[in-house]
């Protein structure tokens, strides 16, 4: 099984790894998502994990991310609104 990003060579591929990785976490922790230590296991794992898999294993891990923090905002926001109406009545 041969994508492009195999043919790249494990140094650049953990390079463009780390790239990639460090873009998605810096637009996490600006947007609240991560703080500073998830933002670095976030680059530890988003690296290793184009590095082992590429584009295909970036974009599972990529999905998750962005479905588990949208689900944690909708919660946190339900629950800020159930506070709310709990001190209201």
């Amino acid at each position: 099984m041969s994508t492009p990003e195999r043919r790249l060579g494990i140094p650049l591929r953990l390079a463009l790894g780390a790239a990639l990785a460090a873009v998605i976490a810096s637009l996490a922790v600006r947007r609240r998502a991560l703080d500073r230590g998830g933002a670095l296991a976030a680059v530890l794992v988003g690296t290793l994990t184009f590095a082992a898999g590429g584009l295909a294993w970036s974009r599972v891990m990529i999905g998750f991310f962005v479905t588990g923090s949208l689900l944690s905002r909708v919660g946190r926001q339900r629950k800020r609104a159930a506070a709310t109406q709990g001190q209201r009545g």
